[in-house]
């Protein structure tokens, strides 16, 4: 079987696959816990069937191309743990097996192209929230059981961000809106409801050597400045508070701390890496001010795909090993 192999030589981090799983585990860990505490058992029924469909798929994927059944045996775990952080808590139980079924499909194309040209778990999620738009999240808290359906109106979206994006005067954001948000007390996808809990596992992973902390700071940076010097119409002398809201509200925090950084389908050099944060940003912002809907997962999977073929054409040209090019001492 031929694989895609990179022409230049990687630094080993010194870390094991075990424990950079593990890692991610623990810093994942909290965000479905407050999941399950704002929004009710039926977020852990969501996570569980998630991880459970991708160790299943796992295990048939091993044995039709007859690799060993041990090994990474954590992978499973946190493609399922992300996946389920990135739907609606609301999504009907059957799709969630779709989403695990394109999430693992997409992370064995690695075995084939090197590395995977999108992140798996992100993937599955967006083609299951764009398959069925109406499993959104309500505009208050509403707690579900184990097995139980809503059966109250429901948004197609992020509900603070829907009022942000509608530009209506009455809905503009202020300080207070902004705190909720930052503290998780605000509606929204499983994983982007507390952006103070996406910075500590974050930092997490950062200090575990897990995560660049280019990526993160380029995307952040990029929408914090574009809303502030840029506010859509309507928002006027209200900078600070817009482009904070941008920041809180959504998947900003969530795709720029947790999802873009993910060495899954990221880029591995360091300079292509302040490309891609900013890049991501950019497209974000631009997506919410045209379509004026989410476009936090979108602009990472474009960006994906973009960074997958600039690494492998020969229009990026790697730095030799070390960081520096060597002199010409003639």
């Amino acid at each position: 079987m031929m694989q895609t192999c990179f022409q230049y030589p990687l630094r080993h981090t010194g870390k094991s696959l075990f424990s950079l799983r593990a890692d991610w585990l623990i810093a994942l860990a909290p965000l479905l816990l407050w999941g399950v505490f704002v929004f009710g058992l039926r977020t852990l029924t969501v996570a569980v069937l998630s991880v459970g469909s991708c160790y299943i798929l796992e295990f048939l994927f091993r044995l039709i191309l007859k690799k060993p059944l041990s090994g990474d045996l954590f992978s499973p775990a946190v493609t399922g743990l992300l996946l389920s952080l990135t739907l609606p808590y609301t999504v009907p139980f059957w799709t969630v097996p779709v989403g695990a079924l394109i999430a693992v499909s997409l992370s064995k194309s690695a075995l084939f192209l090197g590395r995977c040209p999108l992140h798996p778990a992100l993937c599955g999620g967006v083609v299951v929230q764009l398959a069925f738009p109406n499993a959104g999240v309500p505009s208050e808290f509403e707690k579900l059981g184990l097995f139980q359906s809503p059966d109250s109106s429901f948004f197609s979206g992020n509900a603070p961000l829907y009022s942000l994006l509608s530009y209506d005067p009455s809905s503009r954001p202020d300080y207070d809106s902004v705190l909720n948000s930052f503290l998780g007390l605000e509606t929204g996808v499983i994983g982007e409801v507390s952006v103070l809990l996406l910075l500590l596992c974050a930092l997490w992973l950062f200090f575990r050597k897990a995560i660049d902390w280019r990526i993160p700071v380029g995307f952040v940076f990029t929408v914090a400045v574009v809303t502030y010097l840029f506010p859509a119409e309507g928002f006027a002398r209200m900078e600070l508070p817009y482009a904070l809201a941008h920041l809180c509200t959504g998947g900003v925090a969530f795709g720029a701390l947790l999802l873009a950084p993910d060495p899954t389908a990221s880029p591995l050099t360091p300079g292509l890496r302040w490309y891609y944060g900013i890049g991501c940003g950019a497209m974000t912002v631009l997506l919410r001010y045209i379509l004026r809907s989410e476009g936090v997962y979108l602009s990472i999977l474009a960006m994906d795909l973009l960074f997958f073929f600039l690494e492998r054409s020969r229009l990026v040209v790697p730095s030799p090993f070390g960081g520096k090019r060597a002199r010409n001492n003639n």
